[in-house]
């Protein structure tokens, strides 16, 4: 009888103790996965001094206001330029600066959750895509613009491919410093952003991120949205 009653002690005290490991891993594996779906709002944005250049606001299809810059030019071409991860349209200033002065016509955005912008979520450019063609819309309204081209530094790259893959009024991407697909830069890197272990960590991070933003990480992929994208005529990769 004792020894009936030492083992169910045994058992009860590890049911107790694997419980406590679940929901610890549960909840660290969350905190990480809030962590990397939240983005690092950077609001120190200034002026663009030495450019003539307009406030606008933006609206998304998805209903998010979208702060940003639009420097008219004397080409009837516009640039959309989209920033990185935890950044705002300032970082991209310098490339705006040559632009302008080549004539283009320059938008410049923060990004979803970043800046100005409204959001609270990083999807890795699934809705951030939403934002460019946003600006997509307001860049073609104005008369003096014939056509566009998107430039794009990492989150905003791959922003704007996924954007381009689905809008044809793109004539040009340029794509700086991005990954070729979320699924793959998890793969490569998930130890550098995360203080956990890949295994067993990766799959439960990404499946409560996906909870959280509404998407699976399977649907970024840069690399099949250029394969598979239909470009119009005059269209150049770069």
């Amino acid at each position: 009888m004792l020894r009936r009653f030492h083992l169910k002690l045994v058992l009860y005290v590890l049911s107790a103790i694997c419980s406590i490991v679940i929901l610890l891993t549960l909840g660290v594996s969350y905190i990480q996965a809030v962590y990397l779906t939240t983005p690092v709002r950077n609001q120190n944005i200034g002026i663009p001094v030495g450019l003539s250049y307009q406030d606008i606001t933006l609206t998304t299809a998805d209903g998010l206001k979208i702060s940003g810059w639009y420097i008219a030019g004397t080409r009837p071409d516009a640039i959309v330029l989209v920033h990185g991860i935890h950044a705002n349209r300032t970082y991209l200033l310098p490339q705006a600066r040559l632009l302008s002065e080549a004539g283009y016509h320059v938008l410049l955005i923060d990004l979803r959750g970043h800046g100005n912008s409204e959001g609270n979520l990083m999807t890795y450019g699934y809705s951030e895509a939403l934002d460019v063609a946003a600006t997509i819309d307001y860049a073609l309204v104005l008369p003096e613009v014939e056509q566009i081209a998107v430039v794009g530094h990492s989150l905003g790259a791959a922003a704007a491919v996924r954007a381009a893959a689905t809008d044809d009024r793109v004539k040009a991407i340029v794509i700086q410093s991005s990954y070729s697909s979320l699924s793959q830069a998890i793969d490569d890197s998930f130890e550098v952003f995360s203080i956990f272990p890949k295994w067993p960590f990766a799959p439960l991070i990404v499946s409560l991120a996906e909870l959280r933003t509404g998407f699976e990480i399977g649907q970024v992929s840069s690399c099949y949205d250029l394969a598979t994208m239909l470009p119009p005529p005059g269209f150049h990769y770069s």
